[in-house]
Order: C-alpha cells, then structure tokens, then sequence
C-alpha cells in the first residue's frame, strides 16, 4: 500500500539521518574543550570560552531532534497534510517565545536548557500526529537510529575517555584536536561496519545504481 512504502522510506532516510547526524553531533559534543580552544584561540577569556563550551554542548540535544524531525515535513507532504506541519511550527515557535521569555532573566544557559525542552516537546508532538495519519510510532523511528546512536555513544566515551587523560600533556591544541576526530572517526566507523553493514550495503547498491541511471 502507499503507507506502507511511505513507512519503509520514512525509516530509511531517519537512518540515514542518524547514521550521520549521530557521530557528527555528539562527536562536537564531547571534542567541544578542544574545538572551541583551537577555533577561538586566546581571543576570548577563559570565563567565556567555558560558557560557549557549554552552551554548545547543552544544544547539540536540540540539533540532534532537528534533524531527525527534518523528514516530518515531508511525510506530512505525502499524505497530504501540510497543514499539520505548518500547525506544529507555529506552536513550536509560540512554545519557544514563551519558554525563552521565562529564561532569559536566568541567562543564557536556562535559555538554551529551555530550547532543549522545547525541541523534545515538538519532537514528540511530531511524531504523535505522525501516528494519527500513518502507521508509524516514535518506537519505530527511535529503532531505526538505535544501532547509530549506540556507535556514536561508544565513540564519545572513547573519545572523552582519551581527552581526558591528555590533560595537560604537552601537545599542540590542533594536533590533539586532530588526533581525537581521527580516533572518534575509527571507533565509529569500526562499530558502525560491524552493526550495520547490510544498511552500508543497501547505501552502496543505491548509490551505484543511481550511476547507472545517469
């Protein structure tokens, strides 16, 4: 039936999504000391830099929801229902301007912990009024990004793990940042090889197969 190829594209291009959304994200989240030290220099003061470090790693949660929301717009589109989505927008944004209003006199970090409040709460209403036009549940989404979010989570505590224990050791701030995006790139390439190499598969028949077709 048309749902049900709708369903099976839908689960595919989360798990791509998650595939590399996931490393991406919570790799910036764990290598954030070292990027921003690297990218800001001795521009800024010790204070702020910590303060942006954490900022961005209080709303890697919120690009991480984006993402894998993206491809709502587009199921909605082909039910055609596009007035749900332009409706979870405009609560969304009226949901933020209140959440924000009530945050900002505590700072910026209660602003950015309200921005991630407000991204699970649209990411559920989302796929709450998923299920009410097609027969897909947010368990079904959360198991198709489950395996890439496991590699990415081994990935960061391997990673932090390894930050961690270069603490002060004498290594330029570049070289040590380089040598941590390698590292998390090979942990997570490993793992990802071993859990979804049928996925990996199907992306390289795709691909060749789009080749053929030009």
């Amino acid at each position: 039936s048309d749902d049900a190829v709708i369903v099976r594209g839908y689960v595919r291009i989360i798990k791509l999504v998650g595939l590399v959304a996931l490393p991406l994200l919570i790799g910036m989240a764990v290598v954030a000391p070292s990027f921003f030290r690297v990218y800001l220099g001795n521009a800024w003061s010790e204070e702020d830099l910590r303060l942006t470090i954490t900022l961005a790693q209080i709303l890697v949660p919120v690009s991480i929801l984006k993402c894998l929301a993206n491809p709502l717009g587009s199921a909605f589109l082909a039910k055609g229902r596009p007035d749900i989505g332009f409706s979870l927008n405009t609560g969304r944004l009226v949901l933020n301007a209140l959440l924000f209003w009530l945050a900002i006199q505590s700072g910026p970090q209660a602003v950015a912990l309200a921005y991630v409040a407000s991204s699970l709460l649209a990411f559920w209403a989302g796929h709450l009024a998923l299920r009410r036009v097609m027969p897909l549940g947010l368990a079904a989404v959360t198991k198709a990004v489950m395996r890439s979010l496991f590699s990415a989570t081994l990935m960061g505590i391997v990673v932090a793990i390894t930050q961690l224990m270069l603490t002060g050791a004498r290594i330029d701030p570049l070289h040590k940042l380089l040598f941590l995006v390698s590292l998390g790139g090979t942990v997570y390439f490993v793992a990802t090889f071993r859990l979804e190499r049928t996925f990996l598969q199907d992306i390289r028949g795709w691909i060749a197969r789009r080749q053929e077709d030009r």
